[in-house]
């Protein structure tokens, strides 16, 4: 009973620290990181990355630490469902694919970290062909690192989520329920968006799919804190 006590809290204290820190990113997402993304004009974005290339480094750094939560999150959700689950298999395939969509990430923002900035700076540096063809190759990384993030790395988390919600749905509320529903939806858009290349699509899923992950991080722990006083 006070081992089960103790996965509830451990539940509650990661979806609480994935949520907390997903609000963060997503400050940065939408002060600082917008500035440079598709959202902006191309000069405005190149101008961005030369100028401010350290804040454009620890907005990406603030997605690096959510990806290492959402995975600490599902690896505890996993670990306090598996138990008298017939699904428990699954449950563990999910932070297996978490697991594959974080090392997707991490390579797509290692390119938007560690080499846009220095072609943005050789684009307004040079004149000609070098800085024709460093906008061709910055332009074609960044769509490269957007499809990586947004659609492949997105699309595992998305599923993995699929599979704590189908797996955990007799345990939790409307409200975990239906937020979960939502950012599996959102989830599954922005995806669709990206490999489209649609920019309005993936601004318009983005602002609807952090609200709904971090309501239903918050619901999740709050219920579990109520599991574990009830423990």
């Amino acid at each position: 009973m006070q081992n089960k006590k103790n996965d509830w809290i451990r539940l509650s204290q990661a979806a609480l620290f994935a949520a907390v820190n997903h609000f963060i990113a997503g400050l940065f997402m939408a002060i600082v990181l917008r500035q440079g993304l598709d959202t902006t004009e191309l000069s405005q974005r190149l101008s961005f990355l030369t100028q401010y290339s350290t804040l454009w480094t620890i907005g990406w750094l603030t997605w690096n630490l959510a990806a290492l939560f959402i995975l600490y999150f599902y690896f505890c959700f996993a670990s306090v469902h598996a138990e008298n689950n017939n699904y428990a298999w699954l449950l563990r395939f999910a932070v297996l694919l978490t697991v594959a969509g974080m090392a997707i990430d991490f390579c797509a923002e290692a390119i938007e970290m560690g080499v846009l900035p220095n072609l943005a700076q050789m684009i307004l540096v040079h004149s000609g062909s070098v800085a024709n063809s460093s906008t061709e190759i910055f332009l074609a990384l960044h769509r490269t690192a957007m499809v990586m993030t947004g659609c492949l790395a997105n699309e595992l988390y998305t599923i993995s989520a699929v599979i704590l919600i189908i797996a955990s749905w007799p345990s939790y509320g409307w409200i975990v329920r239906g937020s979960g529903f939502l950012l599996v939806v959102a989830g599954i858009g922005l995806s669709g968006a990206c490999l489209l290349n649609w920019i309005t699509g993936m601004f318009l899923y983005n602002v609807v799919l952090l609200p709904m992950l971090i309501i239903w991080l918050l619901a999740i722990a709050y219920d579990s804190w109520k599991k574990a006083k009830a423990d």
